[in-house]
């Protein structure tokens, strides 16, 4: 059944975890060994690169864990917390709890990539500013973009190791493509008014940056991974009725869940499967683009234990070497 948070917390979880937008190789389902792919890098920003540190100055050490901090990257729309409402629900601090080191990043909630990367990778390197330190960055919705920016655009590869992506909407999203009129057929005002209703954003007028056009013809050429950093990925699938192993999806993303599974399949209520794939792909969880990280209010299905999920890859990340 539907958590009883569907009708007035939803709606409040929906207006405060957005979803973000803008091809890459897919790879096989569950955690595997990381896998490098090659592109290039910009020149690095100043704020990427601190006064070298002397020979002798000893390496910061974070957590008891041999993993390099993990780096919590919200979506649109996102924040830190609210009062008793955290983004990412707990999930950092049950990492804190098993001795890894986590810093949570809180940029603007409605701004462009480009905006949202710069302020992320600011309060990172504030954060951690040896530069020998390198770090994990995970981003969920337009978070794994920003991350992706960051490390392309802004030349922060040689500070990152990975980026995992949760929900990210790489191949960018047929909703936005239904709202600004770039697939004809679908009512787009009512979609308009619904976002920003729930969202407080004018996608007709401000989701350029959300659609497959600008995902394939300009971010993602813009931003090839780096050979540097390892790119890992994994989505949500849930449906109204919850059939065939997904989780049942909450009310208020009934609309954009039938657009997405009438053009792109599978999908959690904001994106598709096609469109969260990057990098090495590490499967499906059941759950909607809200329960993905723990909304609302922790309120997940029973077959996704979202912070041993996320545990379990910080245990996975620390196995596979991305550490100091």
């Amino acid at each position: 059944m539907r958590s009883p948070f569907s009708t007035v917390g939803t709606v409040l979880a929906t207006a405060l975890l957005a979803c973000g937008c803008t091809h890459s190789s897919s790879g096989g389902g569950g955690f595997l060994a990381a896998t490098a792919t090659n592109g290039t890098t910009t020149a690095p920003v100043a704020s990427a690169t601190p006064a070298p540190v002397a020979s002798s100055t000893p390496m910061p050490t974070y957590g008891t864990r041999k993993c390099w901090p993990i780096v919590f990257v919200h979506g649109m729309a996102g924040f830190k917390n609210i009062g008793p409402l955290d983004y990412w629900m707990n999930v950092p601090q049950t990492l804190q709890a098993n001795g890894f080191e986590t810093f949570v990043v809180v940029d603007s909630p409605f701004a462009t990539i480009a905006d949202r990367a710069t302020q992320a990778m600011a309060q990172i390197v504030a954060k951690y500013p040896d530069p020998r330190v390198k770090v994990n960055l995970i981003g969920h919705s337009m978070g794994g973009l920003d991350c992706r920016y960051m490390v392309s655009s802004l030349g922060f590869a040689d500070r990152v190791a990975t980026v995992t992506t949760v929900g990210t909407p790489h191949h960018g999203s047929s909703v936005a493509d239904v709202i600004i009129g770039l697939i004809p057929g679908f009512v787009s005002a009512p979609l308009n008014a619904a976002m920003q209703a729930l969202l407080g954003w004018d996608l007709l007028h401000q989701g350029q940056e959300l659609t497959t056009v600008f995902a394939d013809q300009t971010f993602n050429p813009n931003n090839p991974d780096d050979p540097r950093v390892s790119y890992f990925s994994w989505t949500g699938t849930a449906d109204p009725l919850g059939l065939g192993g997904d989780s049942i999806i909450e009310l208020a993303l009934d609309p954009t869940w039938m657009v997405l599974d009438n053009l792109e399949g599978p999908n959690d209520g904001l994106v598709s499967v096609k469109s969260g794939t990057w990098g090495q792909f590490l499967g499906t969880v059941p759950a909607d683009h809200l329960s993905e990280v723990g909304q609302p209010f922790g309120i997940t299905p029973s077959s996704y234990d979202y912070q041993s999920y996320f545990l379990d890859w910080a245990l996975k990340l620390e196995a596979m070497g991305f550490g100091p």
